[in-house]
């Protein structure tokens, strides 16, 4: 759903899971997350596709999304479970993959 191949691709690579999952705080108002695991360190672009789910926080409803790690080495697909009128919420990596297997887009 989110990783694809461009055309010519000889075989479909899968995506590693994050094993365990990595729990992240995510601040909606910043439009940051935290990730202190050291497979996504640092801050990086909460970049979303926002899937009909408002991010202010104003629904409750869960998102799939992908954020790439510190210098772009690293594509992570999130799951974000957000709470009405939470501007914080929470966060995890499901999986993980080298982003040259990968060429996402965001939507419009």
């Amino acid at each position: 759903m989110f990783g694809y191949w461009p055309e010519g691709a000889q075989r479909r690579r899968t995506m590693i899971p994050a094993d365990p999952p990595i729990a992240v705080q995510v601040d909606l108002s910043r439009g940051v997350i935290q990730a202190p695991d050291d497979r996504m360190q640092g801050h990086v672009p909460l970049w979303l596709h926002k899937a009909g789910l408002d991010l202010t926080g104003k629904a409750d409803g869960v998102l799939l999304g992908q954020v790439r790690s510190r210098g772009g080495s690293w594509l992570a697909i999130v799951q974000l479970t957000l709470h009405t009128g939470d501007q914080r919420g929470a966060l995890v990596v499901t999986h993980l993959c080298p982003a040259r297997w990968v060429f996402p887009r965001p939507g419009p």
